[in-house]
C-alpha cells in the first residue's frame, strides 16, 4: 500500500523538528547545532522542556526555537506529543537532545515519507562518547537496528518522523509509558496494525551521545527489560516478529548468559557440569563476537571488563523480565 502525499505537489514540505529534554545541557548545544546547519531549511524545531531543572532552556533560548514548557517532568511521550499538538508542519520529526543529525539528514526524511507514513534512522555503530557503558549501549542498540527489516512494525523515536495527520490520528505516543523504553515500539506496532508503512532507512544515519553512570546504566537495561516484559505480555507474544531487542540471537544470548553462573556453582559440587558450562559459554561468546570485535578495535585494555558487563546486563535483563512477568501476574490475579 503506497502512503498518500501530505502536502500539495506546488509546495515543499515542512517539517516540525520537535525535541524532548530533560537535563539536557551536556548535549542539547551539539544537536541544535546540527539541526540548524541542515542543508534543508523548512523547518520549525520546538524543544519541549520537561522539568529540566538544569541550563537546558537557557541554550535553547540561543537558538531560533520555540520553546514550550511543561509544568513537572511526565515523560517523553507526553513532552513528544505536546510539542506535535502545536507543530505546523506536515511532518513531524521527533529528535532526541543526545543525537547528533547530518547535513543531509532531513532531506533523507523528506524523500522517504513521499512513499512511507513513518520513517527512522540507525545510530552509527561508534557513540560520541567513547566510556565503555557508552560503548556497550549504543554498540548493541545499533545492532538491534542494523538487524530490522528496512519495511517493518519496529519504531525508534531517537530519530524519527510520522506524517503529522497519521501521528495525530493515532492518538501520537501513548502517555501512560512514563519512562522512554518502549513507548515507540507501541506507537510502531499500532501503526503497522493500521496499515501504515515503516521505513528504516539506514542511510539516515545519525551520531548518539549516550551519558551513562552505573546506576544509570543499570536503571536504563533493568526498566527496558521489564518494559519490553509488559509490552509482549500485553500482545501475547514471545517475539515481536524476531525484529529489535526480541531476535532470536539476543535470546540464545540470554539464556546462554543465565546458564552460566547456575553451571559454574554446579561444577564446584560435580564435574558433570564442567562441559555444559564451557559449551554455554562457547555459545554465549559466539553469539557476541561481533561486539567484542568492536571493543578489540575500540578499547583492546577493556576487552575482559567488556565480556563481564556483558554477562551482567544478561543477569539485570532477567531480573527486569521476572519483574515485569510478577506484575503482569499480579494484575491477573
Amino acid at each position: 500500500m503506497m502512503e498518500g502525499s501530505c502536502c500539495p505537489h506546488n509546495r515543499r514540505p515542512y517539517i516540525s523538528i520537535i525535541i524532548p529534554l530533560y537535563n539536557a545541557e551536556e548535549t542539547l548545544e551539539k544537536c541544535l547545532n546540527a539541526v540548524f546547519e541542515s542543508t534543508f531549511q523548512d523547518f520549525e524545531v520546538l524543544v519541549v522542556d520537561d522539568g529540566s531543572e538544569d541550563n537546558s532552556i537557557r541554550i535553547a533560548e540561543s537558538f531560533p526555537c520555540k520553546i514550550l514548557r511543561l509544568a513537572h517532568n511526565q515523560g517523553p511521550a507526553v513532552a513528544r506529543n505536546w510539542g506535535a499538538k502545536n507543530a505546523k508542519g506536515d511532518f513531524v520529526l521527533f529528535i532526541d537532545s543526545d543525537i547528533v543529525i547530518k547535513v543531509e539528514t532531513l532531506g533523507l526524511f523528506v524523500e522517504s515519507l513521499k512513499n512511507h507514513a513513518a520513517v527512522f534512522g540507525i545510530y552509527t555503530q561508534k557513540p560520541g562518547t567513547g566510556n565503555l557503558l557508552s560503548l556497550y549501549q549504543n554498540f548493541f542498540a545499533h545492532k538491534s537496528i542494523k538487524e530490522t527489516k528496512e519495511l517493518t512494525s519496529m519504531l525508534y523515536s531517537y530519530c524519527a518522523a510520522v506524517k503529522r495527520e497519521v501521528f495525530l490520528e493515532m492518538g501520537g505516543f501513548d502517555e501512560s509509558w512514563r519512562r522512554p523504553t518502549f513507548e515507540d515500539v507501541q506507537l510502531g506496532l499500532r501503526l503497522a496494525e493500521n496499515g501504515h508503512r515503516i521505513y528504516l532507512n539506514k542511510n539516515i544515519k545519525v551520531v548518539h551521545h549516550p551519558k551513562f553512570t552505573v546506576k544509570r546504566f543499570i536503571k536504563n537495561y533493568f526498566y527496558k527489560s521489564l518494559d519490553l516484559s509488559k509490552l509482549m505480555l500485553s500482545k501475547r507474544r514471545l517475539t515481536l516478529n524476531n525484529e529489535g531487542w526480541t531476535n532470536s540471537k539476543n535470546m540464545v544470548s540470554l539464556i546462554a548468559g543465565l546458564s552460566i553462573p547456575a553451571l559454574i556453582i554446579g561444577s564446584v559440587f560435580s564435574r558433570w557440569f564442567i562441559a555444559p558450562v564451557l559449551l554455554a559459554l562457547v555459545i554465549f561468546l559466539a553469539m557476541n563476537l561481533d561486539f567484542y570485535k568492536f571493543i578489540a578495535r575500540q578499547k583492546p585494555l577493556a576487552l575482559v571488563n567488556a565480556l563481564c558487563l556483558n554477562l551482567a546486563v544478561q543477569m539485570i535483563s532477567a531480573f527486569g523480565i521476572m519483574t515485569g512477568l510478577a506484575n503482569f501476574l499480579r494484575k491477573k490475579l
